[in-house]
This record gives C-alpha cells, structure tokens and sequence, in this order.
C-alpha cells in the first residue's frame, strides 16, 4: 500500500514533467514566430511595388503611377 509520502511525490514529478514540457513547447513557439515577425515589413499601400522606401529605409510615399515615384524620391533629396 503507498504511503500519502510517495503519493505527494508522484503528482509533484509529474507536474514538473508537464511544466517542462509546456515550457519546451513554449519556447519552441517563441522562436518559430518571432522571426516571422521581425522578417514582416509595414505596407502602406494595397501593392507593396507602389509604395517608395529612401536609401535608409524610410518610407516616402506611395503611388501607382512610376514617374511620380521618381518625382517622390528625388524631391526627398532636395530636403
């Protein structure tokens, strides 16, 4: 017959079992989606080819139309 002893001792080996693997699956999770997450870049626009970046990166307008996405960059030199 177990004794209350053992007994105490099975449902504490057996929650640090489920703790560990909660926290296995945890970070798991964690590092699938937080690479997903820094790779997403903010559209601005419904067609991400519209939308005009500066050279470090900053976004500068959109339009659909190709000469004013030039006339976009190059008044952004002139500030």
């Amino acid at each position: 017959m177990p004794t209350h002893t053992n007994m105490v001792w099975s449902a504490t080996k057996q929650e640090r079992t489920m703790f560990t693997k909660s926290t296995i699956a945890l970070a798991i999770i964690v590092g699938i989606t937080s690479g997903a997450l820094a790779a997403t870049k903010r559209q601005h626009s419904p067609n991400p080819a519209w939308d005009v970046y500066d050279s470090r990166g900053y976004y500068i307008g959109s339009d659909p139309d190709s000469l004013v996405r030039m006339e976009l960059l190059r008044d952004r030199g002139s500030n």
